[in-house]
């Protein structure tokens, strides 16, 4: 008998999630986030195109056809893009979720027309401000790197919390009656 804890690794738990969902098969997602160019009938289709032919085979000797392949599955497997950690179809759909995101919020602070919409010197007063201004602002420090997400360096040094632009508030000061 398997053993207690066989089957509850993480990618196990993910497979079994996107089969709980009805996640569509990983040749369904790549046909998607080609716009219909990539259409897979085969595992042998899978390589050179999205992944090695060792991949290819390892998929095949484990699923009965290229339609059962779980999408966990296919776009961990796939060749990553250079400079990236994910392949095409992985890529295809985190790009999809973060503009499903952005234009998905109506409170989004770059939409315009909207009721909540901020002016444009609000929108351009919210651009200028950085997450380092607000560190400078609400701790005790005098200085800080410019981009406080990296490390300190000289393309990113620090520089005094001066040199930091603030956003202006008097944008947002209504009328008195």
């Amino acid at each position: 008998p398997p053993k207690a804890d066989f089957g509850t690794d993480l990618s196990s738990v993910d497979m079994q999630r996107g089969r709980d969902h009805g996640l569509p098969p990983y040749v369904h997602l790549v046909n998607y986030c080609s716009n219909g160019n990539i259409k897979i009938n085969s595992f042998s289709e899978l390589s050179p195109r999205l992944m090695s032919k060792r991949k290819a085979q390892l998929l095949e000797r484990n699923y009965a056809s290229v339609e059962d392949v779980d999408l966990q599955t296919g776009v961990i497997l796939e060749d990553h893009f250079p400079g990236s950690l994910v392949g095409p179809t992985a890529a295809c759909i985190l790009a999809k979720q973060f503009r499903v995101f952005k234009f998905g919020d109506r409170f989004y602070f770059e939409h315009e027309g909207e009721v909540p919409s901020f002016t444009p010197d609000q929108r351009e007063s919210l651009k200028l401000t950085s997450l380092s201004r607000l560190l400078c602002d609400n701790l005790n420090i005098g200085y800080i790197q410019r981009n406080t997400m990296l490390l300190t360096s000289l393309k990113n040094p620090k520089v005094s919390c001066d040199e930091l632009p603030r956003m202006d508030l008097t944008l947002w000061k209504e009328a008195s009656l």
